[in-house]
């Protein structure tokens, strides 16, 4: 890289304000291959000269061992995770209600202790520190708490009364499910943002508390108004895939003094409350850093969460084209064409893996799911399925000579002005396709009428 540093600038200052962060065992070389030390002025360097960082062996040996030994203490959560459903699947099968709750005590604690480990680790702790020398997508603090929200959600929906225990019919029990599924991920959620000693594991998990304690208020009120599942998932897959469009708006941000848009500050916040930004003499690097990985992790715990939450209701959906009216079956056509094609272009907006896999993985797994779906539906005329199968095989074919285009370098801003427009249509119309698709014209005539 080329730099072009002030005179009295230190060299080491130049290179972390320009991304490269010296470690303990890296040296500097100079045009003749003579050791330069980091702390040397500018104005003792060579002009144009070439300058060569080398990074120690042992150092680099090191981080690896120690990354091959956090990705085995990574696996241990999600073993945990996997015997829980295994128990639930078996707590379930038997259709017993003492089986059901000793299960959903069982995960519970487990969820419980597993959180609480996350929270007082000292390997989260360092695991967040380094978050800081991270690439971007790299950060792997917030992962952790994914196995322990996911414990709490499988205790949840253990717990909920079903069958002959149920309250007041199958509509309410499901709906009660998942109230109590999305309460215990919150649940979760609060205890890790109170308790984590890590700033990243906080931030993470009181997203999630907030994003969970949402679903499950809107998923006991759905009832109320005749909404099952279906309806439930369908609605909040369109709300998601508009909040993943509108995170980087709404959590990326930083204090006031580091960035300024001075125009919209002076016409709307500076002249109403005539308070000027507080001034930042210095910007502190590892403060920087901080808030970056503070704000990654926001986003990436809100990005997978609303991942998630869109894959069933993009599945679910294909049930109004067998048994719905017109207007539904429409509805979920188009909600489905436009949920896709939204949550595949708005990946393209970050360059971090672990921003972009979530929304990509979300958008196959609810294409897929909602081909099984549309194939074992009742109603479904045979010769439907010969067409629908076509159509997806061009659909794939089309991707796939996409991405080959797309790896070799075959790019031009037309075609991204293109999916520009194209997202931003397909993002504005997908919850009200969703909302026609759940039947919210009926519930509108049964609130009018």
């Amino acid at each position: 890289m080329d730099l072009v540093v002030p005179a009295g600038d230190a060299l080491d200052h130049a290179l972390a304000v320009a991304g490269v962060r010296l470690g303990p065992g890296d040296r500097v070389f100079g045009p003749g291959g003579t050791t330069v030390e980091p702390g040397t002025q500018a104005a003792e360097l060579r002009e144009g000269g070439l300058y060569a960082i080398a990074s120690a062996r042992a150092a680099i040996d090191e981080d690896r061992r120690r990354r091959g030994a956090r990705s085995g203490v990574r696996l241990l959560p999600w073993g945990v995770v996997a015997g829980a459903l295994a128990a639930a699947v078996i707590a379930v099968a038997s259709d017993s209600a003492m089986q059901r709750n000793a299960a959903a005590l069982i995960v519970g604690v487990a969820a419980f202790v597993l959180a609480l480990g996350v929270a007082a680790s000292p390997g989260a702790a360092r695991v967040a520190a380094e978050a800081n020398r991270a690439e971007p997508g790299e950060n792997e603090a917030g992962p952790q708490i994914f196995p322990a929200l996911l414990l709490g959600a499988i205790a949840g929906v253990l717990a909920a009364p079903r069958g002959a225990d149920g309250i007041r019919g199958p509509l309410w029990d499901a709906m009660l499910a998942c109230s109590l599924g999305f309460a215990g991920i919150a649940l979760i959620a609060v205890l890790l943002s109170a308790l984590a000693r890590a700033r990243v594991v906080r931030a993470g998990a009181a997203t999630a508390a907030l994003i969970a304690t949402v679903a499950a208020i809107l998923a006991a009120a759905c009832p109320l108004i005749g909404w099952g599942a279906r309806e439930f998932f369908i609605v909040a897959a369109g709300a998601s895939v508009l909040m993943i469009r509108a995170l980087p708006a709404l959590l990326v941000n930083v204090d006031e003094g580091y960035s300024i848009d001075y125009g919209r500050y002076m016409a709307l916040r500076w002249t109403v409350r005539g308070r000027v930004p507080r001034y930042i003499e210095r910007v502190d690097g590892d403060e920087v850093l901080d808030m970056v990985a503070v704000t990654e992790s926001r986003l990436r715990t809100a990005t997978v969460m609303f991942a998630v939450l869109a894959v069933p209701g993009m599945a679910l959906a294909v049930e109004p084209l067998s048994t719905g009216n017109l207007v539904e079956r429409i509805g979920a056509g188009v909600f489905v064409c436009f949920a896709t094609t939204a949550l595949l272009l708005v990946s393209r907006r970050t360059v971090a893996p672990m921003l972009k896999r979530p929304q990509r993985v979300a958008a196959l797994a609810g294409v897929l799911g909602a081909a099984v779906m549309f194939a074992v539906a009742p109603g479904v005329p045979v010769q439907w399925l010969l067409p629908a199968a076509g159509v997806l095989l061009f659909a794939g074919v089309a991707v796939g000579a996409g991405s080959v285009a797309l790896q070799r370098g075959a790019r031009s801003l037309g075609w991204s002005r293109t999916g520009d427009i194209v997202e931003a249509f397909a993002v504005a119309m997908v919850l009200p396709a969703g909302l026609l698709a759940a039947g919210a014209i009926d519930v509108l005539r049964g609130v009018l009428s």
